[in-house]
C-alpha cells in the first residue's frame, strides 16, 4: 500500500520522472543462492524461437500456451 502511495505521489507531482522501486523478491533474486538454484526457470537455458527451456539436468520443457 505504501509503495502504491509513493508511486501515485511521484506520478502526480513529477510526471517527467519514472519511479524505480524494487519489487518484493528483487533482493532475493540477486543472492547467490537464488542464482545457483536449479529449480528456478530463470537459471535455465532458453530458446525463444522454438519456445522451450532446458534445465540444468538437460531436461527439455516446451512452452505451449498462456493459461488463466
Amino acid at each position: 500500500m505504501v509503495v502504491k502511495t509513493i508511486i501515485v505521489f511521484l506520478e502526480d507531482d513529477f510526471p517527467d520522472l519514472t519511479a524505480i522501486i524494487p519489487y518484493g523478491t528483487m533482493l532475493k533474486e540477486k543472492s547467490k543462492k537464488w542464482l545457483t538454484d536449479e529449480k528456478k526457470a530463470m537459471n535455465w537455458e532458453s530458446n525463444e524461437d522454438d519456445d522451450y527451456y532446458i534445465d540444468t539436468k538437460a531436461v527439455r520443457f516446451n512452452f505451449s500456451a498462456y493459461r488463466n
